[in-house]
């Protein structure tokens, strides 16, 4: 009857899985300039907390929650990230990212290749861009 038993099919999901992830990472790194790939890898060797600042949550409401949201917003911009860095994919997909790199201390980036260190470096920095500025519209 040609039966799969569960193991094999586990093993192939998780191959496929473990392809599409190569895919996604390789195609937005392809996305990236030289100048923000730099910028990107930056802030993930600690020497300026970016990666820290752009993990915090704002806080309260005030002027200087407001310059402070400024000034990262600024920062976030100066990496050059394109617009359509994760265009032709899911929202999902790019809030997954975003939240396993918020959910990642420092020194695990280091662990990974450069397509899916850069795309866990970029999903915050990216996400976070447009969410500042929404909420700097709001205010």
């Amino acid at each position: 009857m040609r039966i799969e038993p569960p193991g094999r099919i586990e093993q192939i999901v998780r191959s496929c899985r473990a392809r599409f992830e190569r895919s996604f990472c390789e195609q937005v790194t392809a996305r990236l300039s030289a100048e923000s790939t730099a910028a990107l890898l930056e802030p993930a060797k600690g020497a300026d907390g970016f990666l820290a600042e752009l993990k915090s949550d704002p806080g309260r409401l005030g002027v200087e929650t407001l310059l402070e949201e400024i000034v990262k917003l600024r920062r976030a911009k100066a990496i050059g990230l394109p617009a359509d860095l994760f265009g032709g994919f899911s929202e999902r997909l790019g809030a997954s990212w975003r939240a396993r790199a918020m959910a990642s201390p420092p020194s695990d980036f280091a662990a990974n290749r450069e397509p899916v260190r850069l795309t866990l470096l970029a999903a915050p920095a990216w996400s976070r861009t447009a969410g500042i500025t929404d909420a700097l519209v709001i205010c």
